[in-house]
């Protein structure tokens, strides 16, 4: 633009704008200068990310750059062969709640491990994090806020943010179940049976090096919370299937 104000007409310019994102308004046939450098760099990162999660059976969230179109993001997991890619036009439902893209990514690491594999890459374009509802992201108290106390989303950490999500969506023990009844048994740890016989109980406080009152101060607390007796005539309860694990 100074070069053709400066020439005034005696030389003619052509600007030819260059953006990584792709995200400028041509045919689509045509990539602007960057996108594809870009791409295959994100691609032979990708790959090297995918030997590294299967020799790990691990998953790897890859942040592409492409703050409001996905075209880099998309890009680089179609042509690395990316588990699974997301970006924000597939949200057409804007604001987009946390859960939705947590729900997606926990959703093929399942279907991959029923596939029997443990591993995969997810490649997130940066612009998945600016269509999230701030109302499902108040939870995290790292997230910074201007001075009103909104949510500033352009300085997510979408990546951590994803991770933590699906990871905090785990199947817990069940205590109660069978399976850690039994486990259970084998542990050494003290029990209600220690406390309830008294020449038992004493030789536990005489390791301790303290009187029997003292032991049970100390000690007998523990058993409050100990699970029922195991039973064995009980029918086996199903195997829980509504939680799900992260990567």
């Amino acid at each position: 633009m100074r070069l053709e104000e400066t020439a005034g007409g005696r030389i003619q310019i052509v600007h030819v704008p260059k953006s990584i994102d792709n995200d400028l308004d041509l045919p689509h046939t045509v990539d602007t200068f960057g996108y594809q450098t870009a791409r295959h760099v994100g691609v032979e990162i990708l790959k090297n990310l995918m030997v590294d999660a299967r020799t790990t059976s691990r998953w790897y969230f890859v942040i592409a750059m492409g703050r409001k179109a996905g075209h880099l993001a998309l890009g680089i997991g179609k042509a690395g062969g990316a588990t699974i890619t997301l970006i924000p036009e597939e949200f057409r439902r804007q604001p987009v709640e946390l859960k939705r893209p947590a729900d997606t990514l926990v959703g093929s690491i399942l279907k991959r491990r029923a596939e029997g594999r443990k591993d995969g890459v997810a490649v997130i374009a940066e612009g998945v994090g600016l269509v999230l509802d701030p109302r499902s992201l108040e939870h995290f108290e790292e997230i910074e806020r201007d001075a009103h106390g909104h949510l500033r989303l352009d300085e997510l950490n979408l990546g951590e943010l994803l991770k933590r999500e699906v990871h905090s969506r785990v199947r817990m023990v069940s205590i109660e179940s069978t399976r850690y009844a039994i486990a259970r048994r084998y542990m050494i740890r003290l029990r209600r049976d220690d406390f309830r016989d008294p020449q038992h109980l004493a030789k536990l406080a005489a390791e301790a090096g303290a009187t029997v009152a003292e032991f049970r101060r100390q000690f007998e607390y523990l058993t409050d919370d100990e699970p029922p007796p195991l039973d064995l005539t009980a029918p086996a309860e199903p195997e829980s299937r509504a939680a799900v694990t992260g990567p």
